[in-house]
């Protein structure tokens, strides 16, 4: 054993030593393929799920953990750098179980699909430039995912973007790397929107309010009309008056204008909408019709 020096945790000694012993049964064997061009390929190389990987890392760590006597503030769990340098994770395309009768050969939709990766990833690169640069309102980034035949997995690929430390590529060219400039997590509205609203909840120790967007005046550009009635959104009151009056409108579900600075970000489990709440509008309106609806109701508050 040799005392080595880590520039974070300071001196180490490595004690014990885990090896991966991948069963037969996970291999993934290389099937010939009869074509008219020959190409050639290691004859001999195998692959392994990642799945059964990630199991056999946790073992591998958890049988380290349990054989150890060192102090518990003085272990870690490590894998060489050197080993590290060499791994590479790789995602392979299987035959379907269910095979379409009219689909040509396997290889053919393969090239076809990774065409279509490459093209919809240099779609994206002006977008993901801008966004680098702190120049993207959400609007411009909206409407470069709706531009996809999928949304959804154009906000995937939007995200692989944002890796910090990942690259990705094909046979061809990097599809998506590195970079010293990090993504934003949100982007801005170029303007601010007045949207209708109904005030599905309030928090009184926190002055933050839900607010259920409904109505025919969902901008295009952010929401859909699918949006009315569904999403939510959510915001800080800073006033008490503000505050005092969405607390009415919950009460008697009266639908009230407001002005929101909104902003956008993309997540794994899809959009996500910050807002900023600016102003109340046709306050005098709705507190007449606040006071209309409690005048109605007053007859049958003490029955």
């Amino acid at each position: 054993m040799i005392i080595e020096v880590c520039p974070v945790h300071g001196d180490f000694c490595r004690t014990t030593f885990a090896s991966l012993h991948i069963s037969q049964k996970k291999q993934i064997l290389p099937k010939e393929t009869l074509m008219i061009e020959h190409i050639p390929h290691d004859s001999h190389a195998r692959m392994v799920p990642l799945k059964h990987v990630m199991d056999q890392l946790h073992e591998a760590a958890q049988s380290l953990k349990n054989c150890s006597t060192h102090p518990g503030g003085a272990t870690l769990l490590c894998i060489p750098v050197e080993q590290l340098r060499d791994l590479e994770f790789v995602l392979v395309r299987t035959d379907q179980k269910q095979k379409d009768w009219v689909a040509g050969d396997m290889l053919s939709a393969v090239e076809s699909e990774m065409t279509d990766t490459r093209s919809a990833m240099t779609r994206l690169r002006p977008v993901v430039s801008k966004a680098r640069d702190g120049e993207l309102f959400a609007q411009d980034l909206l409407a470069a995912l709706k531009a996809e035949s999928d949304p959804r997995v154009a906000r995937q690929r939007f995200l692989v973007t944002r890796a910090e430390s990942t690259t990705i590529r094909d046979e061809q060219e990097v599809l998506a790397s590195p970079h010293h400039r990090k993504l934003p997590k949100k982007y801005p509205a170029m303007q601010p929107y007045v949207l209708s609203v109904m005030v599905a909840a309030m928090a009184k120790t926190t002055a933050n309010a839900h607010l259920l967007l409904i109505g025919e005046d969902l901008s295009g550009e952010l929401f859909s009309m699918r949006d009315s009635g569904f999403r939510s959104v959510s915001t800080q009151v800073p006033g008490l008056e503000d505050l005092r009056c969405l607390n009415f409108y919950m009460a008697y579900d009266i639908a009230v204008s407001v002005e929101l600075a909104i902003s956008v970000g993309v997540g794994g489990a899809g959009l996500e909408y910050g807002v900023t709440l600016m102003r109340l509008n046709h306050r005098r309106d709705t507190m007449l019709a606040v006071k209309k609806a409690m005048t109605a109701d007053q007859f049958n508050l003490f029955l």
